[in-house]
């Protein structure tokens, strides 16, 4: 795990049009860490280019699984590191080292590192499972935090149940109607979530049951990401 203390005010602009994508949510339980890890992996695995996990979130949930990971012989293809100093967060734009930094910011409704991050990033992706009070605490954070920043957001449906998929779309077509973005991808649930998590391994990695269904989910999203946040136009 590198130190973010010791290089965050030490480089000197951009080198490289770097993107930033903070994957956010002012509620816990919406699939947010998870997500941000699979697709971190993923990024750093499907891309030439190198790759950073930042863990904002006073729990470390993101890095002590990275930390995991290593420790089960998982080879990780990118950094992480953690730090929930806002006036740090507030440089992370000055970070050279990277092309894409992915940020876990953590799931509250008063968060000062998710508001010292927002409006240094290229996007801000948004889990959340499609029941009515998931989608009631997203509605807030994009109302009282991403709207405000001004910066491109999307919405990730989460936690679907595959027997429920209609009505996950039926969610899609209503976050539409509102002017929300959505991906095309939905996050359907499997125990393989968890038990990949606690076996410190990557979606990719694990094979229990519905483990390839569940990997090849975030393969779809983690193409969308790459195709609109990082080599494409942001929007």
């Amino acid at each position: 795990m590198c130190d973010i203390r010791l290089w965050m005010f030490t480089t000197q602009g951009v080198a490289r049009a770097m993107r930033i994508l903070i994957f956010a949510s002012q509620k816990g339980g919406v699939g947010k860490t998870t997500s941000a890890l699979n697709i971190t992996h993923l990024l750093a695995e499907t891309l030439a280019a190198r790759v950073l996990l930042l863990d904002t979130d006073p729990n470390g949930d993101s890095a002590r699984w990275a930390d995991r990971a290593r420790a089960a012989g998982v080879q990780l293809r990118f950094d992480y590191t953690a730090e929930t100093d806002p006036r740090l967060l507030g440089h992370v734009r000055e970070v050279a080292e990277y092309d894409v930094i992915v940020v876990d910011t953590p799931g509250a409704r008063e968060s000062a590192a998710l508001l010292a991050v927002v409006r240094h990033a290229d996007a801000v992706i948004l889990p959340s499972p499609p029941a009515a009070l998931d989608l009631a605490g997203l509605a807030r954070t994009v109302r009282d935090v991403v709207r405000p920043s001004g910066v491109p957001f999307r919405v990730l449906l989460t936690r679907v149940d595959p027997r429920s998929i209609p009505r996950a779309e039926q969610a899609r077509t209503d976050l539409v109607e509102q002017g929300y973005g959505v991906f095309s991808t939905i996050i359907r649930s499997y125990a393989a979530h968890e038990d990949a998590a606690l076996a410190g391994v990557p979606i990719g990695a694990y094979r229990g049951r519905y483990a390839s269904e569940a990997d090849l989910d975030y393969r779809r999203v983690t193409a969308e990401v790459i195709r609109d946040y990082v080599t494409g136009d942001i929007r």
